[in-house]
């Protein structure tokens, strides 16, 4: 062994061994700190391994072999030819090892610094972001659908509770569900370098849950493991797959978000089986879903008091049952979503559910009301909320709803982006980008917004009737009318905007057979019963008609704002003025003190009260709100007023008495397409009670002619189509 180890040395095998050895080590190293930085893929890591691995066996059989002398490489000689040259190139690998040696040193010193301003300048985005993706049910039980859809999202909300790792938003991860798309694909769209993906088969008590993480650029999966549980340990095992989660992606978690992952509230498998299914039916809206989903919740917390999620989510139903259905009248809603959110907050004041689901409590009694007092809460429940949890793409959206009612479009348009940057996918909030891009003036990008989203989503309804509105405003009546009947003889058809949209483009064209043809096709509401009662009341062109219905509307509870403003307004037209001016006291009281609040929600109410009060001869209170209601046009689109809004100030100027001011916004109105002649439900333009003295201006009734002739062909190209498809 002795004489081995001895030529060995001879050959100067060891110190090429070792020299090489070093070599290795620094090229490994130097791999591993540039591989995130440059995206390189696990494969090219352990490539280089591979190739050190036999280029080390190579190089021991070649040290043995040859020689580095003064001459070059030579075979190197029989044991007993050493001569000084030998003693020279030993020298030269001693000085070789010795110079690896130092950069080794130096590479392992300063690996963490070595590279920081390449790591600093790397998105972290990129590096730290996941979509949840939703796991596939191995059963085909409805029921076990909803499970695995629920463990889904209940991971993507734990994940989401870390500040340091972006997270995609739901609504973007379950688009993919049933969808054969390549990940590299699914990365893009949502920005993110990882998904997180499994399967779930329930069966009686048991569950067994595969998770995957894997890297969106090569495949790879980073990370995989299966539980096989009883149905009792579902939280904890949530907690496991979010932990493990982090650790493969490098993400270091604070104090309260340990805490967070640790502290989940807990049901039993029956109750979270409910919750999961309610969640799931409030996702999906529409009055019968969301009605069963309020009854779950309530089931949930008749069982488990404590559970703070089930709190909100009563909240969140009620609120959408009477906000978007009116199946609930608002003061009702209000009075059930109080208590309920205050019980949220008191189980758990750092949800950021809940405090979103405060935020819209508030934001709907503001729209109500117009009272700053909930509009300031609102705004702070919101921030709360996403202070809590900058994943909430939810709170983001809902408070660009906010700022949409408070007029603040550019707020807006930066919240709803917020929001597409986590949610990419989900439609609501770029269907409401897009509407404010139309109140910017931008056109062309509320048409590109709108058709993004009916290219992801080709069912969406609401997104294609706001293109026919769109064009609507603008005076292009026959392409109006021609996406809005294309969507009516879709599979969502049933869509009521459909309907209103279309009678609003006969109307305003002069076509009133066919606008009543569309009434009768929106399904029923309370809203379709409110306005099938004003078209009868107006059918009968009978003044008095008309004020018992409205007044029975507004006295119904059924949308109270609403039907009170309109029937204040008919008062007016009615030359009630006393009677206005009461009603509108009686529902905003703000408005007839000395320093009168008026916002975005009250300006249409200042409108007919100041106009009232002037013919009440009580013109210093008038003077002051139409000076609040008009810096609240022009504040809320200081750079660019749209049509309806020139109009709107149009009648604020007549009221006024500065009738050429007046013409001015009725031009300006004109020059951008305007061609309504029924903005208000109950009298045309030309009957505007508003408009006073501008009635009889020359100038006022040369621009009415002019809308009116234009709108008259558009009828007549109109009517003819419909008569050649009835034929047909």
């Amino acid at each position: 062994m002795n004489s081995l180890f001895a030529e060995l040395k001879r050959r100067k095998v060891i110190k090429v061994a070792t020299a090489y050895l070093i070599a290795g080590w620094i090229i490994l190293q130097m791999a591993d700190v540039v591989r995130e930085p440059l995206g390189m893929p696990d494969w090219v890591f352990q490539a280089i391994l591979s190739i050190l691995v036999v280029g080390f066996l190579l190089t021991i059989a070649l040290a043995w072999i040859f020689d580095l002398t003064p001459e070059g490489i030579k075979k190197t000689p029989v044991a007993g030819d050493d001569t000084a040259e030998r003693f020279s190139a030993g020298r030269k690998i001693d000085f070789i090892i010795i110079g690896l040696l130092a950069i080794a040193l130096i590479a392992y010193v300063s690996k963490d610094t070595l590279f920081e301003e390449q790591l600093v300048a790397a998105d972290p985005d990129a590096v730290k972001s996941i979509a949840v993706l939703p796991f596939v049910s191995m059963s085909s039980d409805e029921e076990n659908e909803y499970f695995s859809d629920g463990l889904s999202e209940e991971l993507l909300n734990l994940l989401a509770k870390i500040n340091n790792l972006k997270v995609a938003g739901r609504t973007s991860s379950f688009y993919y569900k049933g969808r054969d798309i390549d990940l590299r694909e699914i990365g893009s769209q949502l920005n993110v370098s990882h998904v997180l993906e499994g399967s779930v088969r329930k069966s009686g008590n048991r569950v067994r849950i595969t998770a995957q993480l894997i890297s969106v650029a090569d495949g790879f999966h980073i990370w995989s493991e299966t539980y096989d549980r009883q149905l009792d340990d579902i939280f904890k095992i949530q907690e496991e797959i979010a932990r493990a989660v982090t650790s493969a992606l490098k993400v270091t978690l604070l104090l309260e978000e340990d805490q967070a992952l640790a502290t989940q509230q807990e049901l039993n498998p029956e109750a979270h089986s409910t919750y999961l299914i309610a969640r799931s039916r409030q996702r999906e809206r529409g009055k019968d879903n969301l009605t069963q989903a309020m009854h779950l919740f309530e089931s949930i917390i008749a069982d488990f008091p404590d559970f703070a999620p089930a709190y909100s989510g009563l909240s969140d139903s009620i609120l959408l049952l009477s906000n978007n259905h009116l199946s609930i009248t608002f003061e009702e809603a209000r009075t059930k979503a109080t208590p309920l959110i205050e019980k949220a907050l008191q189980l758990a004041p750092l949800s950021s559910d809940a405090w979103t689901s405060k935020g819209f409590l508030d934001q709907q009694i503001f729209e109500e009301s117009g009272d700053s007092e909930y509009l300031a809460s609102a705004e702070a429940a919101y921030l709360k909320a996403h202070d809590l949890d900058p994943n909430n793409a939810q709170a983001l959206y809902w408070y660009g709803i906010l700022m949409d009612a408070t007029g603040d479009y550019k707020a807006a348009i930066e919240l709803y982006n917020q929001s597409l940057e986590l949610d990419p996918l989900a439609r609501i909030p770029r269907y409401r980008l897009a509407l404010d891009y139309q109140q910017a003036g931008n056109f062309d990008k509320a048409r590109e917004a709108l058709a993004e989203a009916v290219r992801l989503y080709p069912d969406f309804a609401t997104a294609k009737v706001a293109i026919g509105t769109l064009e609507l405003g603008l005076g292009n009546f026959e392409a109006a009318e021609a996406i809005l009947l294309g969507v009516a003889d879709s599979p969502a058809g049933r869509d009521a905007n459909v309907y209103f949209s279309l009678f609003s483009v006969y109307s305003n064209v002069g076509a009133f057979q066919l606008a009543m043809e569309a009434i009768e096709k929106v399904p029923p509401s309370p809203l379709k019963e409110g306005v099938d009662k004003l078209l009868a009341a107006q059918q009968a062109n009978d003044i008095d008609v008309l004020l018992a219905t409205t007044d029975e509307l507004a006295a119904s509870g059924t949308s109270p704002a609403q039907w009170k403003i309109l029937a204040a307004q008919v008062e007016y037209l009615a030359s009630d003025y006393a009677a206005s001016r009461e009603r509108l006291a009686k529902s905003f009281p703000g408005l007839f003190v000395e320093n009168p609040e008026v916002n975005l929600q009250r300006v249409l109410p200042a409108t007919i009260a100041a106009a009232a009060l002037i013919k009440l001869g009580k013109t210093e209170q008038a003077g002051r709100l139409l000076q609040k209601a008009q810096a609240i046009y022009q504040t809320s689109w200081p750079e660019y007023q749209p049509a309806g809004v020139h109009y709107r100030l149009a009648e604020l100027l007549a009221i006024k008495g500065d009738t050429d001011a007046a013409m001015g916004h009725l031009q300006a109105a004109y020059d951008q397409g305007f061609r309504l002649m029924w903005t208000d439900f109950t009298y045309p333009m030309d009957a505007n009670p508003y408009f006073g003295a501008l009635l009889a201006d020359e100038r006022f009734v040369a621009l009415v002619e002019k809308i009116r002739a234009h709108n008259e062909k558009a009828r007549k190209k109109i009517v003819a189509a419909h008569e050649q498809r009835d034929q047909a």
